[in-house]
C-alpha cells in the first residue's frame, strides 16, 4: 500500500504523495485507509459526496469534518 494526505482539486478530492496528485480525482465509492489521530490506528473508509456537494468519509467523521491534509493509505 502506498501513503499520502488529501487535497481538493478541480472539484473532486485526490491523493497527494511523493510530490504528486496519484490520480485525476477520486470518484465516490473508492475505498481507502484512513489514519485515525484519536486511535493511533488505520480506519477502513471510502469517501463519498452528499447532496450539498460535500465530500466525506464514511463512518469515520461527522459532516463538516476538513478532509484535506487527511493522512491516507490506499
Amino acid at each position: 500500500m502506498m501513503e499520502g494526505i488529501l487535497v481538493y482539486q478541480s472539484g473532486r478530492m485526490a491523493i497527494y504523495a511523493e510530490g504528486n496528485c496519484i490520480n485525476d480525482g477520486l470518484h465516490c465509492g473508492e475505498t481507502m485507509d484512513v489514519w485515525n489521530e484519536t486511535s493511533s490506528k488505520w480506519e477502513p473508509s471510502r469517501i463519498e459526496m452528499n447532496d450539498k456537494d460535500t465530500w466525506y468519509l464514511v463512518g469515520l467523521h461527522k459532516a463538516g469534518v476538513e478532509l484535506e491534509g487527511m493522512r491516507v493509505r490506499y
